[in-house]
């Protein structure tokens, strides 16, 4: 057997996953500021792509918003944005610390 020098298949680039805070960061600011609306269905399958994100990492950050009240969560169903108006919006503690924060970047 010959061993051929710097024969090594060329690593495929690393696609850099968000952290799960980061993605709850910008849902919750797309949800407050109407780029996601009241009772929108959250695909996982379209956070996944949208955020070149693992499901485990959008399941924890869905997990997240519902446990600040941000979506619901139904077994088979996915998750949704909850209803209600901004004014209940703006007193979530979560919201309360970022309303006057810059818009994150996504």
């Amino acid at each position: 057997m010959r061993h051929i020098a710097n024969a090594r298949k060329a690593a495929p680039a690393e696609v850099s996953e968000p952290a799960v805070q980061d993605l709850v960061r910008v849902l919750e600011f797309d949800i407050l500021f109407g780029n996601l609306n009241r009772r929108e269905r959250l695909v996982e399958d379209v956070l996944m792509q949208r955020f070149s994100a693992k499901r485990h990492a959008v399941r924890q950050a869905l997990s997240e918003l519902e446990r600040m009240g941000v979506v619901t969560r139904a077994p088979n169903r996915g998750a949704t944005v909850r209803d209600f108006s901004r004014r209940r919006w703006r007193r979530l503690p979560s919201c309360a610390r970022r309303c006057s924060v810059a818009p994150p970047s996504a």
